[in-house]
C-alpha cells in the first residue's frame, strides 16, 4: 500500500484487497465490490461495516469487516490525537491483542499517521448470529458494536 490512505474516503476495492492480503485473509482473490454501513457515529471516530464481494469464492475470506477511522471533524480529531486515543487503539491491536487471555476480533490492518491523526483499523466483523449464540451461552453481559441487536447491549455513540 502506498502512502497514508487512512480515511474512510480512501476505501475502495483495491484498498480492501490490499488490506486483506496483507492481513492474511485472502491470497489470490480480489474484492470486487462492497457496501458500507455506519455502525454508530462516534464523537472521536467513524465505525463502518463493509459487506464484501469477491471475484472468486475463497474459503475463510471474510464476508464483512469493520473499519474504524479518525473523526473527519478537526476538533474531534485533535482531541483523539491529544489524548493519544487513536495511537492506543492501534497499539492495542499491533502489540497487545495477541497477548491477552480473551478473544478479540482479528485485526487485518492497523495503521496511524501521527502527524495528521489519520488512522485506520480493519477488524473481523462478528456476525449477528454468532453474537446471539455467545450471548445465549455465557453468564456475563455481552456488548456489541455492529454485531446485531441480539447482544445484551450495543455501543452506540453519537454527537
Amino acid at each position: 500500500m502506498q502512502g497514508p490512505k487512512l480515511t474512510r474516503e480512501h476505501v475502495d476495492e483495491r484498498w480492501l484487497t490490499d488490506v486483506l492480503r496483507a492481513g492474511g485473509a485472502i491470497r489470490d482473490a480480489r474484492v470486487t465490490g462492497f457496501a458500507a454501513q455506519e455502525v454508530g457515529v462516534g464523537m472521536l471516530g467513524e465505525s463502518v461495516r463493509f459487506e464484501l464481494s469477491y471475484d472468486r469464492v475463497k474459503e475463510g475470506a471474510p464476508a464483512s469487516v469493520v473499519g474504524k477511522f479518525a473523526s473527519p471533524d478537526p476538533v474531534s480529531r485533535r482531541t483523539g490525537m491529544d489524548y493519544g486515543l487513536y495511537q492506543r487503539e492501534v497499539d492495542f491491536y499491533r502489540e497487545v491483542a495477541e497477548t491477552v487471555a480473551i478473544r478479540v476480533p482479528h485485526c487485518f490492518f492497523a495503521e496511524i499517521d501521527a502527524e495528521s491523526g489519520a488512522f485506520a483499523l480493519v477488524l473481523e466483523c462478528v456476525p449477528a448470529e454468532i453474537a446471539a449464540a455467545v450471548t445465549e451461552r455465557v453468564r456475563i453481559p455481552t456488548i456489541g458494536i455492529g454485531a446485531g441487536n441480539l447482544t445484551d447491549g450495543q455501543v452506540l455513540v453519537w454527537h
